[in-house]
């Protein structure tokens, strides 16, 4: 009698300890799925701001892009306006002057601060060029 008591505490036992390891063990997979959940939210986050900064900078890439290229037109249509002017009778060297003034006006930083605004969003770009100058 004394061993069926001794097998039934030991049973008994065993099955409150199998039910608290099946609970600690389902407790830590519930505790993981939420963590997942969270770090995949945060990577979402995340992601979504960076495009939304990639977008920003192609916006003000392409806004520059436009404005230097129009400012550019314009000097260009200046300066062969002066060609035929300079053939009039204002004076050649006033003409020139204003020549040379409006071709440094022609954005000779813009294209660096085109390039740096460009390798901003297409940082991978800047290695492909940079190895392909190389070439």
């Amino acid at each position: 009698m004394r061993t069926k008591n001794l097998v039934l505490i030991l049973l008994i036992i065993s099955l409150l300890l199998s039910g608290a390891l099946i609970w600690l063990i389902h407790k830590r997979q519930r505790e993981a799925r939420r963590e997942a959940g969270m770090v995949k939210l945060q990577s979402a986050r995340k992601i979504e701001q960076l495009n939304e900064d990639l977008t920003t900078k192609e916006r003000e890439l392409t806004s520059k892009t436009i404005f230097i290229n129009q400012k550019n037109q314009m000097l260009e249509k200046l300066i062969a306006e002066l060609e035929v002017l300079k053939k009039s009778e204002v004076s050649p060297g006033t003409i020139h002057h204003l020549q040379v003034q409006l071709r440094q006006e022609l954005s000779p930083n813009a294209w660096k601060e085109f390039e740096l605004q460009f390798n901003e969003v297409h940082p991978a770009s800047k290695e492909d060029y940079s190895k392909n100058s190389l070439i």
